[in-house]
């Protein structure tokens, strides 16, 4: 069989089965057409270790659309892929070269963009200096400062902020147990501050929406029947970072990587931050 209709297969099986977002399989589907336009529409069991070698060699020359080299981690997605599409192919019983031979390109760790103490003080107390003008602005800031504060004392990622329903947490204890994104059970801690504040904006509310934090629209006052999506949680961040008077590029993952920061340069042992965060491998070495 040619290699793309089992590049087809294997993307319909990651659909189906893994349970991947639309996202990863249109990224997976670009990573790997990308092999198929070096290598060309050819039975797999031609691949090899001098494909693979000239294959690295293509990546690290090719030009992207703006005209700029791919960098080394943006090969890498391209070689992840194409591993864990291999990895498939062996699974199916298929010949083929073995993904546990394609090694990564070595590339430098990219210091995570943090914030100081002080800014993150002010970012967290941002949402208060907001003036009322509208219907619902004092809800509005309350479900910020909730979320600002839930965001800095847990890492969690905007997709788990978003998903967050308010019976996932129980306000008269510490913490809570999430399901991160590969599945595993982390545990959660809530600061005083975070239960304090998501009490007072749920206190606010008066709907039946399950999640615990939705949009709410300042001139009629209708909210939505979902969550917060992960743009209006980046757009919250961006607006109280301005309000705050940070002029850096500040990103929810900033706060998660402050709260990483902040772990570390208090003891907390890798396992327990990787626990913590619900990740498999140990990045403590980019905040060196």
């Amino acid at each position: 069989m040619k290699l793309s209709k089992l590049i087809d297969n294997y993307l319909d099986n990651l659909e189906k089965n893994k349970g991947r977002t639309k996202k990863t399989i249109k990224n997976y589907q670009f990573y790997l057409s990308r092999f198929v336009d070096f290598f060309g529409n050819k039975k797999p069991e031609k691949i090899n270790t001098e494909i693979i070698k000239k294959y690295k060699k293509w990546l690290d020359n090719l030009i992207d659309v703006h005209g700029e080299s791919l960098k080394k981690n943006t090969q890498n997605y391209h070689l992840i892929a194409l591993r864990n599409f291999l990895k498939y192919l062996k699974q199916t019983d298929s010949q083929t070269f073995s993904y546990q031979d394609i090694k990564l390109q070595p590339s430098k760790l990219n210091k995570p963009s943090v914030l100081s103490e002080s800014e993150i003080e002010s970012l967290l107390n941002s949402p208060l200096h907001v003036k009322k003008t509208g219907k619902n602005d004092n809800l509005i800031n309350h479900r910020d400062k909730a979320l600002l504060e839930l965001l800095y004392c847990t890492g969690l990622l905007v997709s788990e902020i978003s998903d967050l329903k308010k019976s996932d947490i129980d306000l008269n204890k510490n913490g809570f147990t999430l399901k991160s994104k590969n599945h595993a059970q982390k545990t959660v801690s809530l600061s005083q501050q975070a239960k304090y504040w998501i009490k007072q904006y749920l206190n606010l509310r008066n709907d039946s929406n399950s999640y615990l934090f939705i949009s709410h629209d300042k001139r009629t006052g209708k909210i939505t029947i979902d969550g917060i999506t992960p743009r209006t949680v980046q757009r919250i961040v961006n607006k109280c970072a301005k309000i705050a008077g940070i002029n850096k590029n500040i990103t929810p993952h900033s706060l998660r990587h402050s709260y990483t920061l902040s772990m570390i340069k208090s003891g907390v042992n890798t396992s327990q931050i990787k626990q913590l965060l619900g990740i498999k491998n140990d990045n403590s070495k980019r905040y060196a």
